[in-house]
């Protein structure tokens, strides 16, 4: 393993465990470990998440460069430049039909398809923490919202006063 520090655990498709280290990620295919140490501009206190797309691609959510990517081999960034509303990005998920979801800090969470942005904001999802798809609905959690989720065609949000 790459570092005793491990804060993020996730599983591909090929059934290999990833884990975000304090150095990097470290892939166990069930037997050994191949160690991929982060880029040099990354360090582990500005990541805040990860998830593994079904194409077995890392995505993850980082504070001021976006969402760095790792393809096993290579990373590269997602960010601004690209289409992304901020770099501050708190966390993102692949959903079932392969679109990524990600949540900023002030700038609620956007759908990407691969080629186009969607942006949702408003009723407290300003600040997305929390990312995940269950029961075919996308679930969101907030800093200032409370839980809002979504079935691909409306929102429902619940928080303290409801």
């Amino acid at each position: 393993m790459l570092d005793n520090f491990v804060f993020y655990i996730e599983s591909d498709s090929e059934n290999n465990i990833w884990m975000m280290t304090g150095l990097g990620f470290s892939k166990f295919d069930g037997q050994n470990f191949t160690n991929f140490p982060l880029p040099d501009s990354i360090n582990e206190e500005i990541i805040w998440g990860m998830t593994i797309a079904y194409d077995n691609m890392l995505y993850i959510a980082t504070d001021n460069y976006g969402i760095l990517q790792f393809d096993g081999n290579d990373f590269s960034f997602l960010n601004i430049s690209g289409g992304l509303k901020s770099n501050w990005v708190l966390s993102c998920f692949e959903d079932m039909e392969k679109n990524l979801w990600i949540g900023y800090y002030g700038y609620g969470t956007d759908k990407y398809d691969g080629s186009e942005f969607t942006n949702y904001t408003g009723n407290g999802m300003n600040s997305i923490e929390v990312l995940r798809y269950y029961d075919n609905k996308l679930w969101i959690g907030s800093m200032d919202g409370g839980l809002s989720i979504f079935d691909g065609a409306t929102w429902v949000n619940h928080n303290i006063s409801n």
